[in-house]
């Protein structure tokens, strides 16, 4: 009988260390696992809708700003939740939703890239986006942007505008897309976000 429970003593030291380790491995790739799928596919549930939505009342509001300063092809990612960090439990999710384009400003564009970009720019202020409207100040305004692109100037600080919507955040920017002598041209991104803290903020 004793030698059968130090036989089973035996055994059960070898095996108990290699189940723990198991089960420590599995828990470390589970919490993996969760913090990249699960997560964010329950932020996704909760909160993807919302951003679209801020999204879709701003630009619309804004007649399209991409499209309305001229931009032709335009790519769109609809809303989506993604791990944006994590520390040990605390877990961050971005959901965003976001429009870039680019342009090359041909010689019979240039007058209508100031047009549209004083347009936006009035359509901008009106709906209390906040950034840079005058075009004499230290920062760049989307006016003195296009001004500058349409004049050969191929170095300008971005155009950048921000709004909040309650716990969504929306950017607009603008910026010189070309060097000489490579055509005049400009990049614009919109995005909407909200960030989600799991757990306490990782950062």
């Amino acid at each position: 009988m004793k030698t059968h429970l130090t036989h089973w003593l035996k055994k059960w030291f070898v095996i108990l260390p290699l189940v723990l380790l198991i089960i420590a491995a599995g828990s470390y790739l589970a919490r993996g696992w969760i913090r990249v799928t699960v997560i964010p596919a329950g932020a996704s549930l909760v909160y993807e809708h919302s951003v679209q939505s801020v999204y879709n009342k701003e630009t619309a509001t804004l007649n399209d700003p991409l499209r309305s300063l001229g931009f032709k092809n335009i790519i769109h990612a609809p809303a989506k939740c993604q791990l944006a960090w994590a520390q040990n439990i605390h877990t961050s999710v971005e959901c965003v939703s976001s429009s870039s384009s680019y342009m090359i400003i041909g010689d019979t564009d240039r007058a209508a890239l100031v047009n549209n970009a004083k347009s936006l720019s009035e359509r901008l202020q009106n709906n209390a986006w906040q950034g840079t409207y005058s075009n004499s100040g230290p920062y760049t305004s989307l006016l003195t942007l296009a001004t500058s692109i349409s004049s050969g100037i191929d170095w300008q600080p971005d155009a950048a505008y921000t709004k909040q919507v309650g716990n969504t955040s929306c950017t607009i920017d603008f910026n010189t897309a070309f060097s000489k002598p490579k055509p005049a041209a400009i990049a614009g991104r919109v995005d909407c976000w909200r960030q989600v803290d799991v757990f306490g903020n990782p950062y």
